[in-house]
């Protein structure tokens, strides 16, 4: 849950992109438990940060889910993004080192 001033959809693209960065570029999914979350539109963020949404999973212990995808080419995007954002800042690192 964001508690801070930043967007919701900004920090699911940094995480997406740190987790790019140490893993590779794959697509991603994740669930949204629709019925535990108190959003008239569960996963708002997820869609707003590049997310589309695949289908819902009805039978789990935590009720329906959502089930949302970002496919590799927005994953690329949200790598640009956090390099573009850190070439501002002045950090320089080489990700491409173990």
């Amino acid at each position: 849950r964001n508690e801070g001033r930043q967007l919701s959809s900004l920090l699911i693209r940094e995480a997406v992109a740190l987790t790019a960065q140490g893993w590779g570029i794959n697509p991603f999914i994740t669930y949204v438990a629709v019925e535990k979350v108190q959003s008239p539109n569960p996963g708002y963020c997820y869609l707003k940060a590049g997310f589309r949404r695949i289908g819902y999973k009805a039978k789990t212990k935590h009720g329906l889910m959502a089930r949302l995808e970002m496919d590799a080419s927005e994953v690329c995007l949200c790598l640009e993004e956090l390099y573009d954002e850190q070439m501002q800042r002045g950090v320089r690192r080489d990700y491409h080192s173990g």
